[in-house]
């Protein structure tokens, strides 16, 4: 039996589970997000971890884990294979990447790093803390976001004064935010906004984009109405969800967690019931989507049985 899809019809109340275990049980499939859902990037979330130990008893053996898919892996697939002639194109880039996380390697991708808006075909973006300076990784130069801005400012008023487009900014990772313990840390997606605000073209690797959602459904061999996506990003899981047509479970604990008011004991505080999505937590529930314009099926307040 088809799970029921509710992806074309996006309503504010989504029902709110209490646990896991309530998940309708015909769907065939999850997209289970890890930042926001399962840990803040240094400890995992209450509850996060008996629930994963207890996905075989619940019938979900190990085997049954289909594999792994990330928007980087996606970038490295598509400059390795340059399937098109865009690809084809991209010699030269400036590499937005990490510092003290790690820098990016793009060595063997057929691509050098510049420094210089003038030699470049196209911004790569893996992370907000570094610039680039050679293709291993290895060495980058920590540049704060202004000056990232300003390099990116350069970049795109470069090509239009040429009459052309902008440098195309390749962003590896289009989460906006993530959560880093208590705090929320800037993402390549911001510079993604940034760079269209200046006019810049942008190409997304990852969630909202369909391209990622393209790939996990390959992956997991199933159509977009058998398969429920769980995360905790209302701009990139739910309205990506949304886009590939994929009902979506929102984990509000994640990077909205001080504005639906949860605490760290996995409870919201409300008023009253609201099972259906009533009382002040569907209130807040509400008034975030809505911001977002993006609608899940299912509400809970922490990945947990």
């Amino acid at each position: 039996m088809s799970a029921p899809n509710y992806a074309t019809e996006p309503s504010t109340n989504a029902k709110r589970l209490t646990s896991l275990r309530d998940i309708p049980l015909s769907y065939k499939g999850v997209f289970l997000d890890q930042f926001g859902v399962l840990h803040d990037g240094t400890t995992p979330y209450p509850g996060s971890s008996g629930a994963l130990d207890n996905l075989e008893r619940m019938g979900f053996p190990r085997d049954a884990f289909c594999g792994v898919i990330t928007s980087g892996e996606v970038t490295h697939d598509a400059l390795k294979n340059r399937r098109t002639q865009f690809w084809q194109s991209r010699k030269t880039c400036i590499h937005l990447t990490w510092g003290a996380r790690g820098a990016i390697s793009l060595e063997n991708l057929g691509i050098d790093v510049t420094l210089d808006p003038d030699e470049a075909d196209c911004i790569i973006a893996h992370g907000t803390e570094a610039l680039g300076t050679e293709t291993t990784g290895t060495e980058a130069i920590p540049t704060s976001l202004e000056k990232i801005k300003t390099v990116l400012t350069a970049c795109a008023a470069l090509r239009r004064q040429d009459g052309k487009s902008s440098i195309p900014m390749i962003v590896a990772n289009p989460d906006v935010v993530t959560v880093h313990g208590t705090e929320l840390r800037t993402m390549p997606g911001t510079l993604a906004k940034w760079y269209q605000e200046l006019g810049g073209e942008v190409h997304l690797m990852g969630k909202p984009a369909s391209v990622i959602y393209q790939g996990a459904l390959q992956m997991l061999d199933l159509p977009a109405e058998n398969v429920l996506a769980i995360g905790d990003s209302l701009e990139h899981d739910i309205a990506g969800a949304m886009g590939a047509g994929v009902d979506s479970l929102f984990v509000g604990g994640g990077i909205h967690a001080v504005e639906l008011d949860v605490v760290q004991q996995g409870k919201i505080k409300i008023t009253g019931s609201d099972d259906e999505g009533e009382g002040e937590t569907g209130t807040l529930l509400s008034e975030v989507c809505h911001r977002f314009g993006a609608h899940p099926q299912f509400y809970i307040d922490y990945f947990a049985l």
